[in-house]
């Protein structure tokens, strides 16, 4: 069975799932998130346009779409495995999912959640009609949706060595923490710890007076990973109702730093890697550990966190 995984195309996904393409049988498709027509776009996507959007899907795409995708890859046999990411099929819609079908009668068809169900403009319910298996990276929202968990996973290069500048970094959108971003910072800062955080989507209403946090700034992930090589710790807050860790966990075992961390999942396991530091917003007493200096094995990482245990959990799934 071959695989074909279809992300995004930009620098943050090329480089988690650039793996893919070097492992046999496996294909990275990669397709940017724009649109011609705005319009077009939205009546293609949509998945709460009146009718079916199996049916725009067909009609829609084929004339929208089919020709880019024949342009973009080309299916080899049948009977192949795809795997297409929930933001790919939340911005082009049915269309993609019906074009591959018509190609591949015998193909199974995968749907990945690689951030929490709630912020995708997707009804769950349509997807199973679509899809063999649906997968989220989030364990509250697979019990809550009836899907199956699978890791995120990380394509690891090693980044160089640098100078540390910082005891604790964070880059990530406001989204629905950001008060509770702003306590660990101000926790933080009352340890007399170097920081430098990098918010987007906030208000100037909502923004502190402070030059270690710049605000509404994107980062193409060559910076984020420079950034990562000269701290001595990443900061994760994880969303409202979300429970399991994000990539920052990923970079934190693979690069040899620590983790402080709010996610309730880290907090109660019984088997935490010795640079996870779980926070629960009452004591604060565990953040001095940021200053202990350790080298941290990555090997066990390495191989958990791969894009080939990633398809070595999904081919299981497949011939239960």
């Amino acid at each position: 069975m071959h695989y074909y995984f279809f992300s995004i195309d930009d620098s943050f996904y090329n480089t988690l799932y650039s793996d893919f393409s070097k492992i046999q049988g496996c294909n990275l498709v990669s397709m940017k998130l724009t649109y011609k027509c705005p319009t077009i776009a939205r009546i293609i996507k949509s998945w709460k346009f009146p009718f079916s959007p199996w049916i725009r899907g067909r009609i829609a795409g084929k004339i929208f779409y089919y020709s880019f995708f024949d342009k973009l890859f080309s299916i080899q046999n049948s009977g192949n495995c795809y795997i297409i990411y929930g933001r790919i099929l939340e911005s082009y819609g049915p269309a993609l999912l019906t074009y591959l079908k018509n190609k591949d009668k015998n193909g199974i068809f995968i749907c990945y959640f690689g951030d929490v169900v709630e912020s995708f403009n997707l009804k769950i319910k349509d997807l199973f009609k679509g899809f063999d298996f649906i997968y989220s990276l989030d364990r509250k929202d697979a019990k809550k949706y009836g899907l199956r968990f699978l890791q995120e996973p990380y394509s690891y290069n090693p980044i160089p060595s640098k100078k540390q500048k910082y005891d604790v970094v964070f880059v990530g959108s406001a989204k629905n923490r950001l008060d509770k971003i702003y306590t660990v910072y101000d926790k933080l800062k009352e340890k007399n710890f170097r920081c430098k955080f990098f918010i987007t989507g906030v208000p100037s209403e909502k923004q502190k007076k402070d030059e270690d946090i710049i605000y509404n700034e994107y980062l193409d992930y060559s910076a984020i990973l420079n950034l990562i090589s000269e701290s001595r710790a990443i900061l994760e807050i994880l969303q409202e109702d979300a429970d399991t860790t994000t990539t920052r966990y990923s970079e934190a075992l693979l690069y040899n730093k620590y983790l402080i961390t709010d996610s309730d999942y880290l907090r109660h396991s019984s088997n935490l890697p010795s640079n996870i530091i779980p926070i629960d917003y009452s004591n604060w007493d565990c953040l001095e550990k940021i200053k202990l200096n350790q080298t941290f094995d990555n090997t066990n990482a390495i191989k958990d966190l791969s894009i080939q245990t990633m398809i070595e959990t999904i081919s299981k799934d497949l011939k239960k």
